[in-house]
């Protein structure tokens, strides 16, 4: 699993869905984390790691993606990986493609926006930069969804959205 949005699995929301999660499956959940040295917390089958967030550039998606790999090969030497979940389609989403092809596992993108390849162009001060990174993210996005074997929506608004290539997928 990747990472996702900034969450606490103590908290009632999330502690209920993972104990009930444990009874058939086992893993390792990585997530942002908004406290300064990250956290651990083991909850019955599951691990789940907050890490740092930070908002580094290239070369930090390049290391955080790094981890990903070596952190995902040990956890396969110890028990075989069935399925990778990923909680957006753009960065995540293209480590879950490129692990999914490694381990021969299920591969699960979770889309949580209605614009796919997200709104990135609204969070850069520069237009150019602003459409180059839209541009990107678009590109890791088609790559990851056309190699998932499940797509997660968030609202019926993102179905509509979908494009042709993504018709037959399970959604």
């Amino acid at each position: 699993l990747l990472p996702g949005p900034i969450f606490y699995p103590e908290l009632p929301d999330f502690e209920d869905k993972y104990r009930m999660l444990s009874e058939h499956f086992q893993g390792q959940v990585y997530t942002w984390s908004s406290k300064e040295d990250g956290y651990e917390h083991q909850m019955d089958n599951f691990l789940f790691k907050g890490m740092r967030s930070s908002r580094g550039g290239l070369l930090t998606k390049i290391k955080l993606a790094l981890f990903f790999v070596r952190k995902a090969m040990h956890f396969n030497n110890r028990k075989k990986i069935d399925a990778i979940v990923c909680y957006d389609p753009m960065f995540t989403g293209f480590v879950g493609a490129f692990l999914k092809m490694i381990f021969h596992c299920k591969l699960i993108v979770e889309i949580n926006s209605l614009e796919i390849g997200g709104a990135t162009q609204f969070f850069d001060s520069n237009p150019l930069r602003g459409r180059l990174k839209r541009t990107l993210y678009r590109m890791l996005s088609y790559l990851s969804l056309r190699s998932a074997d499940t797509i997660k929506l968030l609202t019926d608004a993102s179905k509509s959205k979908m494009p042709r290539y993504l018709a037959n997928k399970n959604i």
